[in-house]
């Protein structure tokens, strides 16, 4: 309901941030992505986000948006698995 009212909203703040990716609905052979709650995904490729914590208070004040997925201070560092092998980020 709405869904596409929220997109726009949603790309007007990736906009604001200089994020050009537009966010796009979430698809699969089946249709639309829905979460367990009848929540449609919307997904944006995102390069550098220069201040996560704005974004993720500019996205959550949009009327629609349920969550995003910017997992803020939620860890201490990040060990990720590359074909090159171990890479761990820390903030």
């Amino acid at each position: 309901f709405g869904h596409k009212t929220t997109a726009n909203r949603i790309a007007d703040v990736l906009a604001d941030h200089e994020i050009g990716s537009p966010a796009r609905v979430r698809q699969a052979d089946r249709g639309l992505v829905r979460t367990d709650g009848g929540n449609l995904i919307y997904d944006a490729k995102c390069q550098a986000i220069h201040d996560p914590v704005r974004l993720a208070d500019d996205l959550k004040l949009i009327t629609g948006v349920v969550e995003h997925g910017l997992f803020l201070d939620l860890a201490d560092e990040a060990i990720i698995g590359t074909d090159a092998g171990v890479e761990v980020m820390v903030p």
